[in-house]
C-alpha cells in the first residue's frame, strides 16, 4: 500500500490490487480511514470530508496523478 501524499494529520494510499471504482483511502493518524472515489472526489465510505479537508483539497486538484498511479497499481 504505497503512500501517495502524506499531511500532517493524514495520508492518501492507494492499494495494489484493489476493487473498482479507481479510489483512494484516506487514513489518519488515529488509524481512521475513509475511501474516496478519484473521478470526482466522493467519499465512499468512512470518514467525512470535512474531517480531512486539505487531504481532499490536494486529491481535487490532483486526480490525474491518482488516476495514473491506480491504473500503475491495479
Amino acid at each position: 500500500m504505497p503512500t501517495i501524499k502524506q499531511f500532517a494529520d493524514c495520508r492518501i494510499v492507494i492499494y495494489f490490487d484493489d476493487h473498482d471504482p479507481p479510489h483512494f483511502h484516506v487514513i489518519t493518524s488515529d488509524r481512521r480511514e475513509a475511501i474516496v472515489r478519484i473521478s470526482d472526489c466522493e467519499v465512499l465510505t468512512g470518514l467525512a470530508a470535512r474531517e480531512f479537508a486539505e487531504a481532499h483539497a490536494w486529491a481535487m486538484a490532483n486526480r490525474e496523478l491518482l488516476l495514473a498511479r491506480w491504473k500503475e497499481f491495479n
